[in-house]
């Protein structure tokens, strides 16, 4: 069989907000600007995946070929090409997420040099020929200059392709957004204790409309047989049901309450406010100019991932639950700021309720912003989050280099 000529560029990655937020926008960008470059997704090993990133990146349509964390693995071990790569000459690896010292073994099982997206300085930092930042953190002087460089934020990017594929409803009622996390072992706290949070605001705000964004993560049917709530849970819970009309979802509260159940890009495109937990969402939050409010229970720290080695401690036999509860609690402290434009204004644009949360508290945050004029809070939540362009200036950056490439091998 002939071999394709076209070029590839390889992106590793891993977990559901670098598929959603990073992978997407760039590999629209790429696919715009060159159409003949063919783009394959390596799933690596890594703590904040779901399990469901392959079908997720297959449902997207941005890919020509997607391998699993299996197929990775045997492709930098054994040398054995998942269905869809191929090792022709004019190659790059790209990495978002998963284990970098992976993607660099990767790299060299391929022959192909590295290029990088990152919110911070990394232990191989040096094996990459480019390096480049979202501008999250601030950076070390001596990581910007020619190899390392600032291009933006590409959930921005992510928001504004999203919101561009939706209409905004004219309806008079607020509408108010919920993000409850792309994994289901956070879910099944999270939305009861939303549920709770809607039929408390609905009393006082009766006028109000509520939609979930359901992440391409969670199925139906985790919501229509929802785990039980009397499970010892210290977080508040209220019961709801799963109901259907066709096509049309909503969840039904204790109190019949409504909740129309949608998807990320068609809540960022109609919500006037959120309510969400930390991530990647924030970002796309902020960038479509969403006022919101972030919570953070506290109480079982161990069930949230954790980068490198502390997202591992939990498998040790009876201790390892309650050490990383501790190394959870430890990241939290050294973090002054949660959600996306908190941290890259280095200011609380947007409350954040973290510990021991109660619904109350929850309550009184949105209740406030329903009755406020947001408007100067829509304006620092963009300008926080800067411009959109990052894909592109990606993108451009990768098609210089496979036509250096091509350059250099017809010389």
């Amino acid at each position: 069989m002939k071999t394709s000529v076209n070029p590839q560029v390889i992106i590793t990655v891993n977990g559901p907000g670098e598929v959603s937020a990073w992978l997407y926008p760039l590999a629209k960008a790429v696919k715009r600007l060159r159409p003949d470059i063919k783009i394959c997704v390596a799933l690596l090993p890594c703590v904040f995946s779901t399990g469901a990133e392959r079908q997720v990146v297959e449902d997207l349509n941005i890919a020509d070929a997607v391998c699993d964390t299996d197929e990775s693995w045997d492709l930098i071990f054994k040398n054995k090409m998942p269905a869809g790569f191929e090792k022709v000459p004019q190659g790059l690896i790209f990495h978002f997420g998963g284990e970098q010292f992976l993607t660099w073994l990767l790299s060299m099982r391929m022959g192909y040099e590295l290029y990088a997206y990152v919110e911070e300085p990394f232990f191989l930092h040096s094996r990459f020929k480019k390096v480049f930042f979202s501008g999250l953190n601030p950076l070390p002087e001596k990581h910007v200059r020619d190899q390392s460089k600032l291009v933006g934020e590409l959930m921005v990017d992510a928001a504004t392709l999203r919101r561009s594929q939706n209409r905004r409803q004219t309806d008079s009622r607020k509408m108010v957004g919920l993000f409850p996390g792309s994994r289901e072992n956070i879910v099944q706290y999270l939305l009861p204790f939303y549920a709770v949070i809607v039929d408390s605001i609905s009393r006082e705000h009766p006028d109000t409309n509520w939609v979930m964004a359901k992440a391409d993560f969670i199925s139906l049917d985790f919501l229509s047989d929802f785990p039980p709530l009397d499970d010892g849970r210290p977080l508040e819970a209220g019961r709801f049901h799963l109901r259907s009309d066709g096509e049309i979802h909503w969840l039904e509260t204790e109190n019949g309450n409504r909740i129309e159940i949608s998807t990320n890009s068609d809540v960022l495109a109609r919500a006037d406010i959120a309510l969400t937990i930390p991530g990647t969402n924030t970002g796309e939050i902020a960038a479509s100019g969403i006022p919101m409010v972030l919570v953070l229970p506290t109480y079982w720290g161990e069930t949230s991932p954790l980068p490198g080695l502390a997202g591992h401690v939990a498998r040790i036999p009876f201790a390892g639950r309650y050490i990383k509860r501790a190394l959870a609690h430890l990241t939290l402290r050294n973090l002054p700021y949660l959600a996306q434009p908190n941290r890259r204004s280095n200011e609380m644009i947007v409350p954040e309720i973290v510990g021991k949360v109660s619904s109350q508290q929850v309550h009184e945050a949105l209740a406030g912003l329903l009755a406020s004029d947001n408007s100067k809070m829509v304006e620092d939540l963009r300008a926080a989050m800067g411009q959109p362009g990052a894909a592109d200036r990606l993108a451009l950056e990768i098609s210089d280099y496979l036509v250096g490439m091509q350059a250099k091998s017809t010389l």
